[in-house]
């Protein structure tokens, strides 16, 4: 998509407006564009003092993005962005950048909408099917050897061909650690999710097996032991479980509970 000068003036405009909510989008000449102020909304306290004490945190997957100033940070999503489309993969298209504003195309309904439709329909074949898809789709991303950095279903794209796009780049692990453990932190995070949402028993299996399909080798020796180092926690969480299972809480618990059991699979096949 190019955008005709008028558009350009337009949007930029809007996107040097005062006093502009963090996240807002606008139809522009018959565009949708959203804008991102970074500078509009505070660093919350917890990710603060992750950021403090993260240099110290050894495994370095437990590490945060580096901390960022609004530019920096706007400046971060750019330069993925950029990374993302120079390979090939579908992301935003920047039509507005200065400062700590960025102002990027619409890619239309987030693969999360279109679950929560699925499952309205009670289409549940097509739900996990785009759990399936998603895991595919990262995996061609690390083959790739980029990092999504905080992959959730809610920033993923999907069109009506079933290709996958990628939005809002806000994390930059691999920053601060080796790329495998950055992609194997991300395999572990979206797998929170699909074991959570997934309705069809079979649908983790066969979302693992289709990440496994090209993702990179060294990638998955971390993600290996990234499972060890946390497997340790599970009896702790158990303990947790029954005085709160909050979301987090229950989501890690299910993930953790797949991965063993798909190890456990594993070497009974060997």
């Amino acid at each position: 998509m190019q955008a005709d000068p008028a558009t350009l003036s337009a949007v930029a405009r809007i996107a040097e407006a005062p006093k502009a909510p963090r996240l807002h989008v606008t139809a522009v000449r018959g565009q949708r564009i959203w804008f991102k102020h970074f500078g509009a909304e505070r660093t919350a306290w917890g990710k603060r003092l992750h950021a403090l004490v993260s240099p110290l945190m050894y495994p370095r997957f437990l590490r945060s993005s580096l901390p960022a100033s609004p530019e920096g940070k706007a400046a971060r999503e750019l330069r993925k962005i950029k990374a993302f489309r120079g390979a090939g993969f579908r992301a935003p298209e920047v039509f507005y950048q200065r400062g700590d504003v960025l102002a990027l195309s619409d890619m239309g309904e987030t693969m999360q909408a279109q679950m929560i439709q699925l499952r309205q329909a009670g289409d549940m074949a097509a739900h996990d099917s785009l759990l399936i898809s998603a895991a595919k789709a990262l995996g061609e991303v690390h083959a790739a050897g980029l990092c999504h950095g905080r992959p959730h279903p809610r920033d993923f794209v999907v069109d009506d061909n079933g290709q996958f796009g990628f939005l809002d780049f806000e994390e930059e692990p691999e920053a601060v650690m080796p790329l495998a453990d950055a992609q194997a932190r991300d395999v572990w995070l979206l797998f929170f999710q699909i074991t959570f949402r997934a309705r069809q028993p079979r649908t983790p299996t066969l979302a693992l097996q289709a990440y496994k399909a090209s993702a990179p080798k060294p990638t998955l020796e971390a993600l290996s032991q990234l499972l060890h180092f946390f497997r340790v926690l599970i009896p702790l969480g158990r303990v947790a479980a029954k005085f709160h299972l909050g979301g987090d809480l229950e989501r890690f618990m299910t993930a953790m509970d797949f991965f063993r059991d798909a190890e456990k699979d594993a070497a009974e096949k060997r």
